[in-house]
């Protein structure tokens, strides 16, 4: 898969669903973190909420993107794991 299909790609199971949510980088142990839901990280991705880049050893998810304009080339929105983790828990952002 390249680059492209995989900006704009949609698992089957997850068209059928209705979901997206996706992972990267090193596994967590969370159990969204199994191989048929982990996908490839494109370079000079920054963090949505944060707005730092995510490195290639970070851990992260990756959702439909939901603002009025979807960032160049991507309909994807990525989240650095701590992000995501805050998100959830409503705790203070790092």
């Amino acid at each position: 898969m390249n680059l492209s299909d995989e900006l704009d790609y949609v698992h089957p199971e997850d068209r059928a669903a209705g979901t997206t949510l996706r992972w990267f980088g090193p596994a967590w142990g969370a159990p969204l973190c199994t191989a048929d839901r982990q996908v490839f990280l494109p370079a000079n991705v920054s963090c949505v909420l944060c707005g730092l880049p995510i490195g290639p050893d970070d851990s992260g998810v990756r959702l439909p993107y939901m603002g009025m304009a979807a960032p160049a080339r991507s309909r994807w929105s990525h989240y650095d794991l701590t992000c995501f983790t805050e998100i959830i828990t409503a705790s203070d952002h790092h």
